[in-house]
């Protein structure tokens, strides 16, 4: 056993290896840098008091076999590419971490566990199905969330075991879940659980299913989200649950009800005795006189800033059921949906064009969609006619794409109108580009690959050199690319063995580490 209290000054293009058996020490008053990859399989032990402080700035933080944290710290996440945590739970505990990255902080591989605190400075954590279990036995604390700074929870609906935010022992105080579908769709919630303190689960995902995870998509009666809330113990929860949606969510027909709205959750029967809710049957239904209603805000206020435009906040005050929530409005006589939309979609296309997805699972007298576009989210000029499918029961996907994108990002929306010519508006999708002016960046995908992988190369200025390493250190390949104006390569890595490798690519005083999974 030694003891190791060191503050790293630089360490570029290098992996930093803590050996099984070995451990190294920070003492209260240690300033650490780390400027690379940092993989731990054996032990960082930190003072028994706060005070260390360790700024993460590499891209990747591998906590392997029984790698072991201990003590307090405060980890701060700040560096300038996106980072990546992967944990092996629950020897991997962070004392206390801060995120202020804004090209956001991923969770891959398993989930993170975080003893006490968490606090946003800039960016998002990203769970990609994992969980970030916070607490340890107490609510543990989250600092700094806004619109612009929470926790992704961006796994499938069905995925109803991971990619979610935990919170434990919450009981008679208000404990707040900031997190969102995507990077621009902020949806949190908060609870105060007047029963029996538990833990609780929580993550949120696009649309409102029949189904509560499948079936025909509610777009117009509904939120577009639904909140999927657990608890550890079954029974006991008697909660006041706050549900805050961004009014670019709402389908067109909730907007028009939206004064008798509510939060509702799934029932899984039919529960249909007066009125209707979105779903029609296999959702509670309430009264919008009944207790359960609760209470609406015209805004924002489950953040750390001031109170956010554009958002409400929804109100119940006797929650007693846990699983699939979302929110939804009375109305004795719904009419049927002239289009059910199933998925709408942005994906890269190319360098600033963008392909443009969606899919509808029937269509009324739907004469066609009217896509348009937007630098702010705000304000929206029409830019493509798509004719419609008219009257069907089947499934109609769609196809369009956009070469004119611009750098930063570019926001859509769906305009359908019908034969008469009424139209309803459908939810906003968006898409960043990075500006060749700024600083130099490597972008690879797929990182889960089978045997190609391609990287988008951003305003390097000097020829790069690529490596390839395996988790060992071995450096399994070595690519050079001459021409520092090439702005793409592909990488045909058919040859190497399946498993966990990163890719170095270094150019000039640039660098940026990428994990990359063979399958």
């Amino acid at each position: 056993m030694f003891f190791v209290s060191v503050f790293i000054f630089k360490l570029e293009s290098q992996i930093l290896f803590i050996n099984s058996g070995a451990e190294m020490y920070f003492g209260s008053t240690s300033s650490v840098g780390i400027l690379d990859t940092l993989i731990n399989r054996g032990a960082i032990r930190f003072a028994g008091s706060y005070g260390a402080d360790f700024n993460m700035k590499g891209n990747y933080w591998a906590n392997q076999n029984a790698g072991i944290l201990s003590g307090k710290a405060i980890v701060k996440f700040n560096g300038s590419n996106t980072q990546f945590i992967n944990t092996n739970s629950p020897t991997g505990f962070f004392p206390s971490i801060e995120i202020n990255n804004g090209n956001n902080l991923h969770l891959t591989g398993t989930d993170t566990d975080v003893q006490d605190s968490v606090n946003f400075v800039s960016g998002k954590i990203i769970l990609n199905k994992n969980d970030l279990n916070l607490g340890n036995g107490s609510n543990g604390v989250i600092t700094g969330y806004d619109e612009n700074k929470y926790f992704v929870t961006n796994a499938l609906p069905t995925d109803t075991t991971k990619g979610s935010l935990k919170r434990d022992a919450i009981g008679a105080s208000t404990v707040v879940f900031p997190i969102g579908t995507s990077i621009s769709s902020y949806t949190p919630a908060s609870m105060l659980n007047n029963g029996t303190a538990d833990n609780y689960r929580m993550r949120v995902f696009d649309s409102a299913y029949k189904n509560a995870t499948n079936g025909n998509p509610q777009v117009l009666n509904s939120v577009n989200k639904t909140w999927h809330i657990l608890e550890a113990t079954a029974g006991g929860t008697n909660a006041i649950l706050k549900l805050q949606h961004q009014n670019s969510t709402e389908g067109s027909s909730f907007t028009a009800g939206k004064s008798m709205h509510f939060n509702t959750y799934f029932v899984g029967t039919t529960n249909n005795t007066a009125g209707d809710t979105f779903s029609k049957t296999l959702w509670a239904n309430y009264k919008p006189s009944s207790t359960n209603t609760g209470s609406h805000t015209a805004s924002g206020t489950i953040t750390t800033g001031t109170a956010i435009s554009g958002a409400t906040t929804t109100t119940n005050d006797n929650m007693t059921n846990v699983g699939f929530w979302s929110k939804s409005f009375f109305s004795a006589n719904l009419t049927p949906l002239p289009v059910e939309l199933i998925s709408f979609q942005i994906r890269r296309n190319d360098h600033l064009s963008a392909k443009l997805e969606w899919t509808t699972a029937s269509e009324k007298e739907n004469k066609g969609f009217q896509i348009q576009k937007s630098r702010d989210a705000i304000h929206f000029t029409d830019w493509k006619w798509v004719n419609g499918a008219g009257t069907t029961a089947s499934t109609t996907s769609y196809l369009e794409i956009d070469y004119d994108c611009s750098y930063g990002h570019n926001y859509y929306r769906l305009l359908q109108i019908d034969m008469e010519g009424s139209s309803k508006t459908l939810p906003i999708r968006s898409i960043f580009f990075k500006s060749e002016e700024a600083q130099p960046d490597v972008i690879a995908y797929p990182t889960s690959f089978e045997r190609y992988i391609h990287l988008d190369l951003i305003n390097l200025t000097t020829p790069a050199q690529i490596e390839i390493i395996d988790f060992s250190g071995k450096r399994i390949r070595k690519h050079k690319i001459l021409d520092s104006s090439a702005t793409s390569i592909d990488l045909d890595l058919e040859n190497i063995l399946t498993g966990n490798y990163l890719l170095n690519v270094i150019s000039g005083e640039y660098s940026k580490t990428i994990k990359l999974q063979k399958k």
